[in-house]
């Protein structure tokens, strides 16, 4: 069997070339410290949720995802070792780590897909709607996978691309497909988190038109929300755009290559974290709920009578207006401003409640 064209010689027995050495210490690296990362979260995912949260899909999918990192980081270092070690027999490991290192960005965008879906309920939203919301992230990713399909043929096809995985995204750097699947990609994230970030906005000023009861808990879930914009969203465009700047810096030089191959395998890594960060954040925030760390809204009050006996009288709740006298029969102002802002706040309460975490 012959070498690919291109690659040295294999040296003695025991030993390797420093440059190949040198080019797999860095995906080793990256590789390492991801995956003890997604450890500790996939533990933290399942202590900080509820049974209730376990059993909707975003949890599912989270996990996935972080399953789906785990397999890139373990593959990642097994090419790596048998780049070292065994001298270009790395062939069977190049091409599943070729292809969880394409498909993985639009499987872990999938959970940003499904944020989304909450916040624009199908069954809430008009049909123009339906097609600004959904229409266009699916033809976004229905295109995105087409094109990562031809990328990963051209791979499969180059020769000397499966000697080791810096070599094999190298070769396919100055490629259209990849370039444009980078375009792809900005476009998408930069897209949904137009969409979001919207829906958060008008969130934000649904929730500052009127002081609520509950104010602390509604605030609470309005910052959530806010850190799952950023983890989710605004953060993945970063890492698309920087992506997208690197591919013209020329890739071919070595030292180049290492830098835009550390970026290409940790930004579909630092995609899972952030979307395990914002879980964990609601799955927080649904902890607190369900052991009772909410304000009490009763509280005991003290009466004294003639006799200075101390008595405690029945639990009152916090009334929202002040004390004032009320003749029967007679409707006093600050109490039908009450029965206003109650309805109000109710109406804010609905709409508050349907906001995801």
């Amino acid at each position: 069997m012959s070498l690919p064209t291109g690659v040295p010689p294999p040296p003695p027995p025991g030993l390797n070339y420093i440059a190949v050495i040198k080019s797999t210490l860095v995906p080793t690296g990256i590789a390492f410290i991801f995956g003890g990362m997604f450890v500790p979260l996939l533990i933290t995912l399942f202590l900080l949720s509820t049974p209730k949260l376990r059993r909707q899909p975003i949890f599912v999918l989270n996990v996935l995802s972080l399953l789906l990192g785990l397999t890139m980081c373990s593959l990642s270092i097994s090419t790596s070792v048998a780049s070292m070690l065994l001298t270009f027999d790395a062939s069977s490991f190049i091409v599943p780590l070729a292809v969880l290192t394409g498909i993985a960005p639009v499987l872990v965008e999938s959970v940003l897909f499904v944020r989304v879906f909450a916040v624009y309920p199908w069954s809430k939203i008009s049909t123009r709607t339906k097609v600004v919301a959904y229409g266009v992230p699916i033809v976004l990713r229905v295109a995105r996978t087409a094109n990562i399909a031809v990328n990963l043929g051209l791979i499969y096809r180059t020769p000397g691309s499966r000697s080791n995985s810096l070599d094999a995204s190298a070769q396919n750097w100055e490629k259209y497909s990849t370039k444009i699947e980078c375009t792809l990609q900005l476009v998408d994230n930069t897209y949904v988190s137009m969409l979001f970030l919207w829906k958060l906005q008008q969130a934000a000023k649904l929730s500052a038109s009127i002081r609520l009861k509950s104010s602390n808990s509604y605030t609470r879930r309005i910052r959530s929300l806010m850190w799952i914009a950023v983890s989710n969203f605004v953060i993945p465009d970063i890492l698309s755009l920087v992506q997208l700047i690197v591919l013209f810096l020329h890739p071919d030089d070595g030292e180049v290559a290492l830098y835009v191959f550390a970026i290409f395998f940790a930004n579909p890594c630092i995609e899972i974290i952030g979307v395990l960060f914002a879980t964990v954040w609601a799955a927080s925030n649904h902890w607190q709920a369900d052991h009772g760390s909410a304000v009490p809204t009763t509280m005991p009050t003290i009466s004294l009578d003639l006799s200075s006996h101390v008595a405690a009288a029945p639990a009152q709740p916090y009334a929202t207006h002040s004390l004032m006298f009320h003749t029967p029969g007679v409707n006093s102002p600050a109490s039908s401003k009450s029965e206003v802002t109650g309805e109000k706040e109710a109406q804010m309460e609905t709409k508050l409640a349907e906001l995801p975490v």
